[in-house]
């Protein structure tokens, strides 16, 4: 069994780093095979991980550039974890949805345990990072008991929040944007470079800032 599984992460990691034609035409059969559903033409560059392909849908004509981390998977909520549902968000928990003609640009991270779904024809710009589940400072039940972020019992008493991230339909996703859980994105909108996104917009907004504020329409 260590022997096969040796072999399987080994095959995987040239699958991962095969440039060119093949590289392309290998992965994307691949993924085929391992998620939910997978639209035609989709593409995904070298250096790509991704991770919990049973929860994720992807439609036509979406590329995914070099090095981007895509990861996903239903969690065992217990006591200490806060899930907080998004109305625009009406798919099981855990579910990453990629939709037609979407642009993920390279070294990109998107955390779908809450929940993701980017639009159509939307753009992921260079470095953006979606974070559907995050840990907290505190317990929300208990916020005087003193608690640990600790990595090596997978996190298990340590108190964090989920909610889906939703953004919208053509919207435009600035190089280096962050997304916390619940944020949500209306269609036809723009997000800034550098931007942090903690709230719900519009459609039709040019968003900017830290914490993200609307500062006008996109489309006037």
């Amino acid at each position: 069994m260590i022997i096969f599984n040796l072999i399987k992460n080994f095959l995987k990691l040239i699958l991962i780093h095969m440039p060119g034609g093949i590289g392309f035409s290998l992965r994307r059969s691949y993924y085929k095979k391992k998620m939910m559903s997978l639209g035609k033409n989709f593409i995904v560059g070298t250096g790509v991980n991704i991770e919990g392909c049973k929860f994720i849908k992807i439609g036509d004509n979406v590329r995914i550039d070099n090095d981007c981390i895509i990861s996903t998977d239903i969690t065992k909520i217990s006591k200490k974890n806060y899930y907080i549902e998004n109305s625009k968000f009406t798919d099981e928990r855990g579910t990453l949805i990629i939709e037609d003609e979407v642009r993920i640009n390279a070294r990109s991270s998107i955390y779908g345990y809450g929940g993701v779904k980017i639009g159509k024809l939307s753009v992921l710009s260079e470095s953006t990072k979606i974070f559907s589940s995050t840990h907290i400072p505190n317990d929300i039940n208990n916020p005087s008991e003193k608690i640990y972020i600790k990595h090596s019992d997978s996190y298990k008493d340590t108190p964090s929040l989920e909610s889906p991230i939703v953004i919208c339909e053509n919207s435009f996703i600035g190089v280096n944007c962050v997304f916390f859980p619940g944020s949500l994105i209306g269609k036809d909108s723009f997000v800034a470079p550098y931007s942090v996104i903690k709230n719900q917009f519009d459609e039709n907004s040019y968003i900017e800032g830290n914490p993200a504020v609307k500062i006008k329409k996109r489309f006037s």
